[in-house]
């Protein structure tokens, strides 16, 4: 059994289900790639873009301070910090089963003038 899926007192589970549904579960992987859902095609566009901005400003919140500064390379030699490092290297959306489609990095960093706006504006 999962574990926090058997509960003997009914009001535990209702608190516990309407927590969940607050929740987000997102996958990410050893070279920084994340793996987060933002909807389904019947939320509708404002939805999806609202769930978007919440993830990608929510991801710009939690970056760690050292990103891609003074760590060690696979061959032990450890990298020099730089001041123009980019947190967002890479931004692509896709279906389920469907291919993926890049986006403008301007588009999708929280740090960015151009944050959430239409493409054909920036």
């Amino acid at each position: 059994a999962k574990v926090g899926t058997i509960f003997k007192d009914p009001a535990e589970l209702i608190a516990s289900l309407k927590e969940q549904s607050q929740m987000v579960q997102y996958r990410t992987e050893k070279s920084g790639i994340v793996h987060v859902p933002i909807g389904k095609v019947s939320f509708g566009l404002d939805k999806l873009l609202d769930n978007a901005k919440t993830v990608c400003s929510e991801i710009h919140t939690v970056k760690p301070e050292k990103y891609g500064k003074d760590r060690k390379t696979s061959s032990g030699k450890t990298k020099k910090a730089t001041k123009n490092a980019k947190y967002w290297l890479r931004a692509s959306v896709s279906a389920t089963q469907g291919p993926g489609v890049r986006l403008d990095l301007r588009t999708v960093d929280p740090s960015s003038p151009y944050y959430m706006k239409d493409p054909a504006e920036v």
